[in-house]
């Protein structure tokens, strides 16, 4: 099951952990630490597997428009 996040806001790392417990999320706006460690980001979408529904464009929304 795959699903786009209602009204997503910045999260920490943390809080994406705790509510987001065994599901694969898509984060966008990212924050790093120096060590490329994650911080925090805007979760967008959540799947029970990694890119479930990439084969059908699900997350094309979400590129960059180079």
């Amino acid at each position: 099951m795959r699903k786009l996040i209602d009204n997503p806001s910045y999260m920490t790392f943390e809080e994406m952990e705790e509510k987001f417990i065994g599901k694969w999320i898509l984060i966008t706006n990212c924050s790093y630490t120096e060590h490329n460690d994650l911080i925090g980001g805007i979760p967008v979408a959540v799947a029970d597997t990694i890119f479930e529904g990439q084969e059908d464009g699900f997350y094309d929304r979400f590129k960059d428009p180079m």
